[in-house]
């Protein structure tokens, strides 16, 4: 009976996370050039400066107004000098804190603090607040796993279609950490079009779309900083 309850739990967990990369993968598919300069703009970003365009625009050799023109694509983020200060991975305050070694960085949503590990290989601090009660998330995370939740029922509420021309509208301000099913609940009842997946669950799903359809958002190692 154990055996067959955990094959059974197995089983909907990977059809969670197989659901969660088709959701994504149908819905954002930017050409290489725009992932690799997508890709890149975190890399710098994670150094916890603004970066300007031009040196995007000399790593990939394309004009730095094709680089603006992605990552506004992407919905970024710039100063009044033009310079990006966010892409998913953002210098600006929000309510998802990012720690990686002293830095403290913030991403847009709770699906790009659980990704970003993997882009930018390296461990990160998560720490985000139920959007119901405040309680705060903890979780720590490498690039190849999720080593701790806290609570340990925490969840991501889950955006099922995305509009391309507005990822951050129609996705990043949707998905947030809650933490037990019963407060994520609560949360899908004023906002039917969503659902819920476990933490470590979306780890998992966006880790295998990165690695499997969009590796080359990571950039390699002599092109980075």
């Amino acid at each position: 009976m154990a055996k067959n309850n955990q094959k059974e739990t197995n089983s909907n967990v990977q059809q969670a996370i197989d659901k969660i990369a088709t959701d994504v993968h149908e819905s954002l598919t930017p050409e290489r050039e725009q992932r690799r300069i997508f890709g890149q703009t975190l890399q710098l970003l994670a150094n916890g400066c603004p970066v300007p365009p031009d040196d995007i625009a000399i790593r990939f050799q394309v004009p730095p107004d094709r680089v603006i023109s992605t990552l506004r694509g992407f919905g970024a983020e710039f100063d009044k000098d033009g310079n990006i200060v966010g892409v998913g991975l953002t210098l600006i305050p929000t309510p998802h804190i990012y720690k990686i070694d002293s830095r403290k960085l913030y991403a847009w949503c709770a699906a790009d603090t659980l990704s970003l590990p993997v882009i930018l290989k390296q461990n990160a601090e998560i720490e985000s607040p139920d959007p119901f009660t405040g309680e705060k998330i903890h979780i720590s995370v490498t690039p190849d796993r999720v080593e701790k939740v806290e609570p340990k029922t925490a969840v991501v509420s889950w955006v099922k279609s995305v509009d391309p021309t507005n990822i951050r509208g129609s996705f990043c301000h949707y998905v947030h950490f809650f933490s037990s099913p019963k407060t994520a609940s609560k949360w899908i009842a004023e906002h039917p079009d969503q659902t819920f997946y476990r933490a470590n669950d979306v780890y998992k799903a966006v880790k295998d779309i990165l690695l499997n359809k969009y590796l080359d958002i990571i950039p390699s190692s002599e092109m980075c900083c």
